[in-house]
């Protein structure tokens, strides 16, 4: 059974590091010259994505589904599961690829990459929605059956 608590915490946090990045926005390579400013949208995107990543593992492991091999993988295991809409997977493909950047080459991430991440990490409010919309349909059914 997917754990409410957890799914919560998890979308209190992508909400907290999703307004932070609101801030900064719109990215443009002359707000990035300031290395503040770059290292602290890279590391929101960096947490955004994290969390995504961890809500999606949730799911898949408490609904049993296909493990993944890869953290792009759990997206389109969730498109084919139903849990999202298959016309977002792209866009989360691409930010884990720059999360993956972030994380464990910061050197290469450019500021085209930022900015690239910052126009696709709108697609983040689709995925919430669709995992709320979800779960909803999945609590209800589980509570009428009941």
């Amino acid at each position: 059974m997917v754990n409410r608590l957890k799914v919560n915490t998890i979308l209190k946090k992508l909400e907290s590091y999703y307004l932070k990045l609101k801030e900064f926005m719109p990215i443009t390579e002359e707000k990035l010259k300031d290395f503040k400013e770059e290292y602290a949208v890279a590391f929101l995107v960096e947490q955004i994505v994290n969390e995504c990543i961890n809500l999606g593992n949730h799911i898949i492991s408490e609904r049993d589904f296909e493990l993944p091999s890869s953290y792009k993988d759990i997206f389109k295991i969730l498109a084919k599961e139903g849990v999202i809409q298959k016309e977002i997977v792209d866009d989360l493909v691409e930010l884990v690829d720059i999360r993956n950047k972030i994380a464990h080459v910061y050197g290469y991430v450019t500021k085209k990459d930022l900015i690239m991440a910052c126009e696709k990490i709108k697609v983040v409010e689709k995925f919430v929605k669709g995992i709320i919309k979800y779960l909803n349909l999945n609590f209800n059914e589980k509570e009428e059956n009941s």
